[in-house]
């Protein structure tokens, strides 16, 4: 099933929030593309249009706050979803924020509201 909406980007380094919540996104009819780095959602950013990016904040080598303002930094507007198992980052950077664990139906909600 697809919808009038770009692909959803999902950066998150742990694969099993990565499955999750590209089934969940998977069901509600949303197209996804997975990223397990930062570098790899960068050339996914430059090489397509997206509707969304959704990010986790802990990863290794470029946390998802820093990830952000780079994007921002080079003049992308996409909206940003963070998530998050702390908050001790900068949520002005983001359009929104789930904190860890989350229900799917708060993310499908989220999704709907930031895609408007």
């Amino acid at each position: 099933m697809s919808n009038a909406y770009n692909p959803i980007l999902v950066l998150d380094d742990d694969e099993l929030i990565r499955n999750v919540v590209q089934h969940s996104l998977g069901r509600a009819g949303y197209d996804v593309i997975l990223c397990a780095t930062a570098q790899e959602a960068l050339q996914i950013i430059e090489a397509q249009s997206l509707s969304l990016i959704i990010t986790d904040i802990s990863m290794p080598e470029m946390d998802g706050e820093s990830f952000v303002k780079l994007i921002r930094e080079q003049g992308h507007d996409i909206p940003v979803l963070a998530i998050s198992g702390d908050a001790g980052f900068d949520s002005q950077l983001m359009n929104a924020t789930l904190q860890k664990p989350f229900r799917k139906d708060v993310l499908l909600t989220t999704v709907a509201e930031l895609l408007g």
